[in-house]
């Protein structure tokens, strides 16, 4: 309400093992909006786009980009914060979700240093451990699919430590099996002659493997998607050993 802007806004759609599904929006809306405003602007979002979605769909997931508690550095319980972001909205309809499914903090590296400044701009602690790692014998290297089973096994050992949602053994298949890169390398023309962000085709991402060993057994790991000049950091797995 008396509010107007124009945002990419995309939704997906993931499915449940009961046949009903969820509206996701990842990191959106990606717009700035006063704090007392956000809840009606969630709500009117989903409101507009629910004649869109499935049938079965049964609610409509937020992971946005602005902090999760307001009040600057103040720390709310979940039940204020949650009365809060329904205030002045029509349905009071909106919960706290019980788990994110996003990190709520990233960090960019820049790898194209020197070793060695790359190593000072590290904590103290991060930089022992490394050093130690290689005083160690830690053996350090990229793999490809043919790492994957020793790989998901210390995945779900820490999923299963930690208590948080793992995927199968299948998704990671796929997501390094040839098929599946070359569906993704197809990019429709843009609709109109501007380009916008979300429109732009992006290059074929690549994944790897990342593993720390010792005496040929790895002992950590993680995979990682290269696309273009950038690498992004996946998934992560590690022993107690």
């Amino acid at each position: 309400r008396d509010f107007s802007a124009q945002f990419p806004f995309m939704v997906l759609i993931r499915m449940r093992r009961d046949g009903s599904c969820c509206a996701y929006a990842p990191r959106a809306p990606s717009v700035s909006i006063p704090p007392e405003k956000r809840g009606i602007l969630l709500e009117e979002l989903a409101l507009a786009v629910r004649s869109a979605l499935p049938e079965q769909c049964i609610c409509m997931r937020y992971d946005t980009a602005w902090k999760s508690q307001p009040g600057g550095e103040e720390t709310f319980r979940p039940e204020t914060a949650q009365l809060f972001m329904n205030w002045g909205t029509e349905t009071h309809s909106l919960r706290k979700a019980p788990k994110n499914y996003m990190c709520p903090d990233t960090v960019v590296v820049n790898i194209s240093a020197a070793p060695e400044q790359i190593l000072a701009r590290m904590r103290t602690t991060t930089r022992n451990c490394i050093r130690r790692a290689y005083r160690s014998g830690i053996d350090f290297a990229v793999k490809g699919a043919d790492a994957l089973p020793d790989w998901y096994m210390l995945y779900r050992e820490t999923a299963l430590r930690k208590n948080f949602f793992y995927e199968k053994e299948e998704y990671f298949n796929r997501l390094f099996s040839r098929e599946h890169i070359q569906s993704n390398a197809v990019h429709e023309p843009p609709p109109a002659e501007k380009i916008i962000p979300l429109d732009a085709p992006a290059p074929v991402p690549q994944f790897h493997i990342m593993t720390a060993g010792k005496n040929k057994k790895i002992i950590s790991g993680i995979i990682i998607a290269v696309s273009g000049h950038n690498a992004y950091y996946m998934y992560a797995g590690s022993s107690l050993g």
